[in-house]
């Protein structure tokens, strides 16, 4: 997949890597938002990240702009209808994707009455997440990545222990498929949800992906397998989850089986607990193919990333079956040579800054590793 192979181009992209440098340019595009704010983020902290989001938003609502918020209602456990109402007040519009009980907009007795009867633990709230974080200012300009409004992602803020991410900031045609599946989420209707997602048609704009319907994630897997397929010299891949589907790692080794320089970069520790056993499962049938696969030393790595030769893709997607055949997923191409420059530079630099596992290494890990590997296998398909 050459970039010549790409018929179409965004007219403005810039990779953010920090929390501070997306804020500031976030903001500042919303301070000079004239007609539409709106924002998707599976975690929403009122942190002071989130407090300075907040008052962005309003700043804008008074001037007379539409501000919509959407939140999901498992990533944001502690998020309550009285929250809603506050920011309602402040002109901006909230919605929280398969809300909790306590997070909808009913009488106190009726909430009260869907907890006892267990409602926030029916499989149906628990399973299915909106992942994505995405931010449309006037139709224009998108903002697709993985970072949460969370004081989590500053390193002023949290020091060693910020979780390093990544950001892409667009402009072009492609911002209408984000706008589309946005719209879908948000209305309550089903028939008009039914009709944004069918304005959406994949590979119409093949720089812009989402996974909102049953056609939508196949054309998002297939979008994925061909990637990995046609790419040449180089597959780089960074995510915090590594769960992946039998045929996403079988795409991997072929690739190294080709003779490209196929690496992995996980975290050495997870923001999940869990996750640091899980990530590891696959690591041994990689390391006997050549892939080469490291482990990131500093913070948290919390950064979904591919890069090839011609092009690379940031956004929401944890390599995990969840994340394919699950969640609500958000993805970016980017060919800049500027865009993969910068993603290449700050890779080498994770690189520089982990340790590769090597083979001899993997197959001396203690028995307990080994034990609980063997029984979180069995929950592989619902992480």
């Amino acid at each position: 997949m050459r970039t010549h192979q790409w018929h179409s181009r965004w007219v403005e992209e810039k990779v953010y890597f920090r929390g501070e440098d997306y804020f500031r340019a976030l903001i500042q595009d919303i301070e000079h938002a004239r007609h539409s704010v709106s924002i998707e983020s599976y975690i929403f902290e009122l942190d002071r990240a989130g407090r300075r989001l907040v008052r962005a938003l309003r700043a804008a609502g008074r001037r007379g702009v539409k501000v919509r918020l959407m939140v999901d209602g498992l990533g944001n456990p502690g998020w309550s209808n009285r929250r809603t109402e506050w920011m309602e007040k402040l002109g901006i519009q909230v919605k929280v994707f398969g809300p909790a009980a306590w997070q909808q907009k009913r009488s106190a007795l009726r909430n009260l009455l869907a907890i006892l009867m267990g409602e926030p633990f029916r499989f149906k709230y628990m399973n299915r997440r909106n992942h994505r974080k995405v931010a449309i200012i006037d139709s224009k300009i998108g903002f697709v990545g993985g970072m949460n409004v969370s004081d989590d992602i500053f390193e002023s803020y949290r020091g060693k222990r910020f979780w390093r991410d990544c950001m892409v900031k667009v402009r072009g045609s492609g911002i209408q498929v984000f706008e589309s599946a946005f719209e879908a989420e948000w209305s309550d209707s089903v028939a008009e949800r039914r009709k944004r997602l069918a304005s959406i048609r994949p590979g119409a704009e093949p720089l812009a992906w989402v996974n909102s319907s049953r056609r939508l994630r196949r054309a998002h897997t297939a979008f994925w397998r061909r990637s990995l397929t046609a790419t040449e010299e180089k597959l780089w891949a960074v995510t915090p989850y590594f769960a992946p589907s039998l045929w996403l790692l079988r795409l991997l080794r072929r690739a190294r089986d080709r003779g490209l320089d196929v690496r992995v970069l996980l975290p050495e520790t997870s923001d999940v607990f869990f996750m640091d056993i899980i990530n590891g499962i696959f690591v041994g049938s990689l390391l006997r193919r050549g892939v080469r696969v490291f482990f990131f030393q500093k913070a948290i790595l919390h950064a979904k990333v591919f890069l090839t030769r011609d092009f690379a893709i940031v956004g929401s997607s944890n390599w995990t079956r969840r994340s394919f055949h699950l969640n609500l997923e958000a993805d970016v191409v980017v060919q800049s040579e500027s865009s993969r420059k910068d993603l290449q530079y700050e890779i080498l630099s994770a690189l520089g800054r982990s340790t590769e596992m090597t083979v001899e290494t993997w197959r001396k890990r203690r028995w307990i590793r080994r034990l609980f590997e063997a029984v979180l296998r069995r929950w592989i398909k619902w992480v």
